[in-house]
């Protein structure tokens, strides 16, 4: 039923109606708390800051983020099309990296699905800006 549903919502509605729930509701919570971190741990680098703001940015890896994704990726990396079941357990991959992005962290449209051998050794928080000879597509 879901996957007609996407189907007659074309490649944009898609995307909407497999957002997860938990984002829906805790979004804004997140993004809230993950800004806070950042600001305290740019006032006070210590390791107590340093680990509020790593569990900030983790908020994101929840079960129902990486089950829609697995759904609209079917299965498989984003990048290279691997299926992933095949070669690991896969990574919620942030298309625009949250290192540089942490406005992004949370946002449905940024979060792609991931083999460990694209986003770990690849991609990384590799995101060509203007600046830096990018994007790759105009």
């Amino acid at each position: 039923m879901q996957a007609l549903a996407i189907m007659l919502a074309g490649p944009e509605g898609a995307n909407q109606l497999l957002k997860p729930e938990i984002l829906n509701k805790k979004q804004v919570e997140w993004q809230s708390g993950l800004n806070k971190a950042i600001s305290e741990y740019q006032n006070d680098n210590s390791p107590a800051n340093r680990k509020k703001l790593d569990v900030a940015f983790c908020k994101y890896n929840h079960k129902q983020v990486k089950d829609s994704l697995k759904i609209m990726f079917s299965g498989k990396c984003a990048y290279c099309e691997s299926h992933i079941t095949h070669i690991g357990f896969g990574h919620i991959e942030h298309f625009r990296p949250k290192s540089k992005f942490p406005e992004l962290c949370f946002e449905w449209d940024n979060l792609l699905l991931g083999c460990e051998i694209c986003n770990g050794k690849y991609k990384g928080d590799k995101f060509p800006e203007s600046n830096e000879g990018g994007p790759f597509i105009n």
